[in-house]
Formats: structure tokens, C-alpha cells, sequence
């Protein structure tokens, strides 16, 4: 059986347990609410702001080959 300072001391290495798994999600948690946005802007820049000039994007640092005829 164990004593008394031994079931202190087993609560405490849980509650540390749940502390560290509770600190690293919210650690996870603010990366990704860094991130996100960051991701979301660089991709917007790339996007091409008419609907018109889709159909004629190029993307950065690429070789586009054009027919004779245009």
C-alpha cells in the first residue's frame, strides 16, 4: 500500500502530465493562428485580381510557349 506522500506525489506527476499536454495544445493552437493568415496572404498575392486575366495567368518564374498565331 502506498503511503501518503507517495499518492501526493503520483497526483502531482499528473497533474504536470496535464499541465505539459494543456501548454503544448495551446502552443499548437497559436502557431496555427499565426500561420493560417500568413498562408492565406501569400496566396492571395499570387491570385490574379480580374476574373478576365485567369484565363491568361502565368505564374511566377515559369516559360510560357505561345503558338504562332498568338
Amino acid at each position: 500500500m502506498a503511503t501518503r506522500s507517495q499518492q501526493m506525489e503520483q497526483k502531482g506527476h499528473k497533474k504536470k502530465k496535464w499541465l505539459g499536454l494543456g501548454l503544448g495544445l495551446l502552443v499548437g493552437m497559436g502557431s496555427s493562428a499565426i500561420a493560417i493568415p500568413m498562408v492565406v496572404q501569400k496566396l492571395n498575392e499570387t491570385i490574379p485580381e480580374s476574373v478576365s486575366d485567369v484565363t491568361t495567368y502565368a505564374r511566377p518564374s515559369t516559360i510560357t510557349i505561345k503558338a504562332t498565331e498568338n
